[in-house]
């Protein structure tokens, strides 16, 4: 049995997968135990910045790319 993936398959999973820790973080904080919302909330924030931040380098990458000013 050959398994194999295509390129886009591969990134549509991964970020999908990227979405897990945003869904967990929000759920806990739903509906986690009383002690742990505020480390929930601290750590939903903190991973959202993160991959917030990732997407605007991907962005920026991509406009350097295109070598015309107007991009940045």
């Amino acid at each position: 049995m050959k398994f194999t993936w295509k390129g886009e398959t591969v990134a549509e999973t991964l970020g999908y997968l990227g979405l897990l820790p945003l869904f967990a973080g929000l759920a806990l904080v739903g509906f986690g135990p009383e002690g742990y919302k505020l480390q929930s909330l601290a750590l939903f924030i903190s991973y959202a910045a993160l991959i917030l931040s990732f997407l605007g380098g991907v962005n920026w990458g991509r406009a350097l790319s295109h070598n015309n000013p107007k991009y940045y």
